[in-house]
């Protein structure tokens, strides 16, 4: 199988391709095996009945043979009246009908006659026959050449006891061409292949457009379907035409882009919602940044006020002194010295907070 799928994978054949060709190869081999199978039972048919043909000809020289011993006291195949009356029969018998050989002998397996006559009185030596002698059986052996798919007959032998008042008198073997049997098997053999070439066809064409509406038509729309999906369109459905396992299949895939859809729908009222929910996030953000820089302009102007409020009060104080004139001049000149210092500490402040506002 893992070879077979390399091969499909290699050669790049669809879905359709690769089941058609896997279902014509199962047909072709299960044709095949019938076809075989009845070669084979008619071939056995036709032997059978080619066997039952020899079993009634067997049956004439029976009759015969009862025919000769009818007006006689005592019989023997050895007798040389019965001999030639039996001979005599194979000559009329054989010129009517086609045998390779026909040799009638006595229970110890002497030739009373034969389609030969040199033959005649001269000592048989055949194991069947002198088995069929014995138990009284009728025993067949077929010449062929060949292998069980292909079997050439050539010869089927007959073997069979001859009886005289339910007792064995001898034996008679035929040996009967069967050339025929082939040529009839050739013929079935014909009709057989025939027939599987145009069943292949018929099989092929119906089980394409089968396969076609029942399996591949439906498996391609779920393929379409999947890539409008994968695209987000959760729009599309299949209409369910059957309730197999496809039509179980597709009624599946139509609930599940349903849900899909239904989950779509919720996550995009999800995320408006998350959406409205950042921008009063934001606003609010914004709003408190506000705040918070007019509380920080607040503290700053609070601070800048401090740092500037305490040297103008002692600036003030200072010169609420020297206006009073109670002081002496050295005084005076540590007052001023004093004002001073705190002047240009609020001009350093005052630069400070411009260096510090430029950026």
């Amino acid at each position: 199988m893992r070879s077979q799928a390399w091969l499909f994978k290699k050669l790049n054949l669809n879905l359709r391709m690769e089941i058609l060709i896997n279902i014509s190869l199962l047909m072709l081999a299960a044709i095949l095996l019938i076809g075989f199978t009845m070669s084979k039972i008619n071939e056995k048919r036709i032997l059978h009945e080619k066997i039952a043909s020899g079993g009634r000809m067997i049956q004439d020289f029976q009759v015969m043979i009862d025919f000769i011993a009818l007006n006689k006291k005592e019989f023997s195949l050895t007798h040389p009246s019965v001999k030639k009356e039996i001979q005599d029969f194979i000559q009329v018998y054989t010129k009517e009908r086609s045998f390779h050989d026909l040799t009638i002998a006595d229970q110890d397996l002497t030739i009373v006659a034969s389609m030969r006559p040199e033959r005649m009185d001269r000592p048989f030596s055949n194991d069947l026959l002198a088995q069929s002698i014995r138990s009284g059986q009728f025993n067949t052996h077929v010449e062929k050449s060949g292998d069980l798919l292909s079997s050439q007959y050539k010869t089927l032998i007959l073997y069979s006891p001859l009886w005289f008042r339910g007792k064995v008198a001898g034996g008679i073997q035929m040996e009967v061409p069967i050339g025929d049997v082939m040529r009839h098997l050739l013929e079935s053999q014909k009709m057989i292949l025939v027939s599987i070439i145009l069943d292949a066809i018929v099989l092929i064409i119906f089980g394409s457009f089968l396969l076609s509406r029942v399996l591949v038509t439906p498996l391609k729309e779920l393929v379409q379907l999947t890539q409008k999906i994968s695209e987000g369109d959760f729009s599309q459905k299949i209409e369910v035409h059957s309730k197999n396992e496809i039509g179980q299949l597709i009624s599946s895939f139509n609930r599940m882009i349903e849900r899909l859809r239904e989950n779509q729908e919720s996550l995009d009222n999800h995320l408006k919602s998350l959406e409205s929910a950042n921008r009063q996030l934001k606003q609010a953000q914004e709003e408190l940044l506000r705040t918070e820089k007019l509380a920080s302009i607040g503290r700053f102007a609070a601070g800048v006020a401090h740092e500037v409020g305490n040297p103008l009060g002692a600036i003030l104080g200072y010169t609420s002194i020297l206006q009073r004139g109670e002081i002496e001049r050295e005084e005076e000149k540590d007052y001023l010295n004093r004002i001073e210092k705190e002047i240009e500490r609020i001009n350093r402040i005052v630069r400070e907070l411009l260096d510090f506002s430029r950026p």
